[in-house]
């Protein structure tokens, strides 16, 4: 592919883009940040463990998740198969996903420290049922169960017109609703796969 007349314009350009992209990551904080007060206000009022280390690692936990030696939560992250490498071909601004433009997904992934994928695997694979019908995907190989979460990018573009990201980002107050729901089901699989 040719691509001397996207490098010309580009260079002729450049100091247009340079704004372009310090405004997109100005949009990405303004998002971020309404999210981790979202999480912060919802995990508040539910009595849940909550973090969002400098609002970029955003996460909610039952404090019985958080004790006694456990370490899970639910944590907002990347759609699956985003590996988020930079590669061709592959997303490079983190606003595609926050604000769900293009193949970007926002998701509500559960994690953990303690179990390994392996015992998870065998534990997770006799309760797929139970976790889908509790609302929850699961990835393809390892499992792990997710709410998506993807805002309409339309919404995001009004939410930020207008000052208030409310409309666009109810997926997410789903997506935690939908976490909370499953936790009765995912503890029993986590306490046997941490044996």
């Amino acid at each position: 592919m040719d691509t001397t007349q996207l490098d010309r314009m580009i260079i002729e350009n450049l100091e247009d883009l340079d704004a372009v992209v310090h405004r997109v990551h100005a949009i990405e904080e303004v998002i971020k940040k309404h999210l981790a007060e979202e999480s912060r206000r919802w995990a508040a009022k539910r009595g849940w463990r909550f973090s969002a280390l400098e609002d970029d690692e955003i996460w909610v936990a039952p404090p019985e998740w958080q004790a006694r030696g456990r370490d899970i939560w639910f944590e907002l992250g990347w759609g699956p198969d985003d590996n988020d490498t930079g590669e061709p071909g592959e997303l490079w601004f983190d606003l595609c996903r926050w604000a769900g433009v293009g193949r970007g997904r926002l998701c509500l992934w559960l994690d953990w420290r303690g179990a390994g994928i392996p015992a998870w695997k065998a534990t997770a694979g006799a309760h797929l049922d139970e976790m889908k019908q509790a609302g929850l995907l699961v990835t393809d190989g390892r499992l792990i169960p997710y709410v998506d979460c993807t805002p309409d990018s339309t919404l995001v573009a009004k939410g930020l017109v207008e000052g208030d990201l409310s409309e666009a980002y109810a997926p997410f107050r789903k997506a935690l609703a939908t976490a909370a729901a499953a936790v009765p089901i995912l503890d029993p699989i986590m306490k046997k796969a941490a044996r």
